[in-house]
C-alpha cells in the first residue's frame, strides 16, 4: 500500500505542515533508539544515531516522494547509518554484562521482580546477547527488523534489498541457529 500525504508524515512535513516532522519523531524516535541500542549496546551512540536518522530525514524532506511505508524509508536510512558508521569505526560485537546496564537503563515497567527471578532475568538476557552476537550480520539485521522492530517481511526486504524468499530463509536459519547457541545455556540450567 503506498501512503498517500495525509498518513506520511515526512510528505506532510514536505508540503508544509509544520507539526507532521514533531509527530514523524515521535512516532519512530523510541522504535529508533532501541534499533541502535541492540546494535551498539551504547545507549549514548543509540542516542546519537537516532538523532543523526532525523537529521537524514530533515535533510531530505524536499526532495522526499512518498513511494511506500514510511517505516521502510526510515529504517533503510538508519540501517545504512549503522553500516556506516561500521566501517568508520570497525565495530566489532561485544558481550554487556546485565549485571553492568548502562545508566538510565529503564527495564520493563511494573514491579521489581524477586531477587532469583531478577538473576534469572539477567542471566537470560547475557544468554541471549550472547547468541545474538553469535548470529551473522545479515541474520542479525532480518532479526533486529522482523522481530523486534515488527516491520512485515515485504518490508524487511525493501529495507534489506534483498527478495522475500530470502528474508523468510534468513529469519527461519537465525532462529535455529540462536536455538543451537542457547542450548549449552538450557543444558546447564537444566542440570542445575
Amino acid at each position: 500500500m503506498v501512503q498517500t500525504p495525509s498518513d506520511d508524515c515526512l510528505a506532510r512535513h514536505r508540503l508544509g505542515e509544520p507539526e507532521a516532522f514533531a509527530e514523524l519523531v515521535a512516532t519512530f524516535r523510541e522504535r529508533l533508539q532501541q534499533f541502535f541500542l541492540r546494535c551498539s549496546r551504547d545507549p549514548q551512540l543509540a542516542e546519537d544515531l537516532t538523532q543523526e536518522v532525523f537529521v537524514k530525514l530533515l535533510r531530505a524532506a524536499p526532495r522526499y516522494q512518498a513511494h511506500g511505508r514510511l517505516s521502510v524509508y526510515v529504517f533503510r536510512i538508519a540501517r545504512n547509518l549503522w553500516i556506516d558508521h561500521g566501517r568508520g569505526h570497525a565495530l566489532r560485537p561485544r558481550t554487556v554484562s546485565a549485571d553492568h546496564l548502562p545508566n538510565g537503563w529503564q527495564g520493563l515497567p511494573g514491579a521489581e521482580p524477586a531477587p532469583l527471578a531478577a538473576a534469572a532475568l539477567r542471566d537470560d538476557a547475557s544468554a541471549m546477547h550472547r547468541a545474538l552476537a553469535g548470529l551473522s550480520p545479515d541474520h542479525q539485521a532480518v532479526l533486529e527488523l522482523a522481530v523486534f522492530q515488527e516491520l512485515p517481511y515485504a518490508d524487511v526486504a525493501a529495507v534489506l534489498d534483498i527478495p522475500l524468499g530470502t528474508v523468510k530463509s534468513r529469519v527461519h536459519h537465525a532462529i535455529g541457529r540462536l536455538r543451537e547457541l542457547l542450548q549449552p545455556e538450557r543444558q546447564r540450567r537444566a542440570l542445575a
